[in-house]
Protein backbone atom coordinates (compact mmCIF):
# COMPACT_ATOMS: atom_id res chain seq x y z
CA UNK A 1 0.00 0.00 0.00
CA UNK A 2 1.34 3.12 -1.18
CA UNK A 3 1.46 5.94 1.56
CA UNK A 4 -0.10 8.88 0.47
CA UNK A 5 2.04 11.92 0.00
CA UNK A 6 2.85 14.99 2.13
CA UNK A 7 1.65 18.26 1.51
CA UNK A 8 3.56 21.89 1.24
CA UNK A 9 1.01 24.93 1.22
CA UNK A 10 4.20 27.33 0.08
CA UNK A 11 3.08 30.78 0.34
CA UNK A 12 5.00 33.85 -1.78
CA UNK A 13 3.93 37.08 -3.55
CA UNK A 14 6.96 36.06 -5.90
CA UNK A 15 5.86 33.92 -9.30
CA UNK A 16 9.69 32.85 -9.08
CA UNK A 17 9.74 31.54 -5.82
CA UNK A 18 6.93 29.76 -5.88
CA UNK A 19 7.86 27.84 -9.41
CA UNK A 20 11.31 26.93 -7.90
CA UNK A 21 9.58 25.45 -4.70
CA UNK A 22 7.30 23.83 -6.51
CA UNK A 23 10.31 22.29 -8.56
CA UNK A 24 12.34 21.52 -5.76
CA UNK A 25 9.28 19.84 -3.47
CA UNK A 26 7.39 17.77 -5.94
CA UNK A 27 11.41 16.46 -7.15
CA UNK A 28 11.25 15.35 -3.39
CA UNK A 29 7.94 13.86 -3.84
CA UNK A 30 5.46 16.29 -1.86
CA UNK A 31 2.46 17.48 -2.87
CA UNK A 32 2.86 21.27 -3.20
CA UNK A 33 -0.10 23.69 -2.58
CA UNK A 34 0.03 27.59 -3.23
CA UNK A 35 -1.29 31.20 -2.11
CA UNK A 36 0.12 34.41 -3.08
CA UNK A 37 -0.11 36.48 0.54
CA UNK A 38 -1.26 35.59 3.77
CA UNK A 39 -5.01 35.76 3.02
CA UNK A 40 -5.06 32.90 0.42
CA UNK A 41 -2.91 31.21 2.77
CA UNK A 42 -5.59 31.14 5.15
CA UNK A 43 -7.95 29.30 3.24
CA UNK A 44 -5.22 26.91 2.01
CA UNK A 45 -4.54 25.85 5.70
CA UNK A 46 -7.76 24.49 6.36
CA UNK A 47 -6.77 22.00 3.76
CA UNK A 48 -4.46 20.64 6.94
CA UNK A 49 -1.17 20.58 4.95
CA UNK A 50 1.49 18.45 6.93
CA UNK A 51 3.99 21.93 6.72
CA UNK A 52 3.96 25.31 5.36
CA UNK A 53 6.99 27.27 3.83
CA UNK A 54 6.24 31.28 4.17
CA UNK A 55 7.76 33.91 3.11
CA UNK A 56 7.41 37.06 5.48
CA UNK A 57 7.30 40.29 3.27
CA UNK A 58 3.23 40.05 1.40
CA UNK A 59 0.61 41.88 0.44
CA UNK A 60 -2.65 41.78 2.56
CA UNK A 61 -1.45 39.85 5.25
CA UNK A 62 2.18 39.47 5.55
CA UNK A 63 3.86 36.39 6.71
CA UNK A 64 4.31 37.17 9.96
CA UNK A 65 0.45 37.71 10.83
CA UNK A 66 -0.56 34.88 9.16
CA UNK A 67 1.88 32.74 11.31
CA UNK A 68 0.37 34.31 14.48
CA UNK A 69 -2.56 33.69 13.24
CA UNK A 70 -2.11 29.98 12.94
CA UNK A 71 -0.45 29.40 15.88
CA UNK A 72 -3.11 30.86 17.61
CA UNK A 73 -5.88 28.80 16.59
CA UNK A 74 -6.10 25.31 18.39
CA UNK A 75 -7.04 23.61 14.88
CA UNK A 76 -4.28 24.28 13.03
CA UNK A 77 -1.08 25.17 15.70
CA UNK A 78 0.69 21.81 15.17
CA UNK A 79 0.68 22.54 11.60
CA UNK A 80 4.98 23.57 11.39
CA UNK A 81 5.93 26.64 9.77
CA UNK A 82 9.37 27.40 8.31
CA UNK A 83 9.68 31.37 7.21
CA UNK A 84 11.38 31.90 3.71
CA UNK A 85 12.94 35.53 4.04
CA UNK A 86 15.39 37.58 1.92
CA UNK A 87 14.99 39.82 5.70
CA UNK A 88 18.25 38.25 7.34
CA UNK A 89 19.06 40.29 10.43
CA UNK A 90 18.94 39.28 13.69
CA UNK A 91 15.66 41.12 14.85
CA UNK A 92 13.88 39.72 11.80
CA UNK A 93 15.22 35.93 12.21
CA UNK A 94 14.15 36.68 16.45
CA UNK A 95 10.77 38.29 15.79
CA UNK A 96 9.82 35.09 12.96
CA UNK A 97 10.25 32.54 15.40
CA UNK A 98 8.66 35.08 18.43
CA UNK A 99 4.93 34.78 16.56
CA UNK A 100 5.25 30.66 16.67
CA UNK A 101 7.70 29.71 13.24
CA UNK A 102 9.44 26.26 13.71
CA UNK A 103 12.03 27.52 10.98
CA UNK A 104 13.54 30.93 9.44
CA UNK A 105 15.48 30.01 6.44
CA UNK A 106 16.67 33.12 4.66
CA UNK A 107 16.97 33.68 0.99
CA UNK A 108 18.86 32.74 -1.32
CA UNK A 109 18.39 29.22 0.85
CA UNK A 110 20.28 26.01 0.04
CA UNK A 111 18.46 23.12 -1.07
CA UNK A 112 19.61 20.82 1.13
CA UNK A 113 18.76 22.73 3.99
CA UNK A 114 15.68 23.19 2.86
CA UNK A 115 14.79 19.87 2.57
CA UNK A 116 16.49 18.54 5.55
CA UNK A 117 14.40 20.99 7.90
CA UNK A 118 11.29 19.58 5.91
CA UNK A 119 11.94 16.36 6.59
CA UNK A 120 13.14 17.17 10.15
CA UNK A 121 9.74 18.22 10.66
CA UNK A 122 7.43 15.90 8.64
Amino acid sequence: MNEAKKSILVVDDESDTLELLRLILEKEGYSVREARNGKEALEGVQDRPDLVLLDVRMPKMSGLEFCKHVKEDNHYKQIPIILLSALARKEHIEQGLKVGAEEYLTKPFSRGKLIQLIKQYI
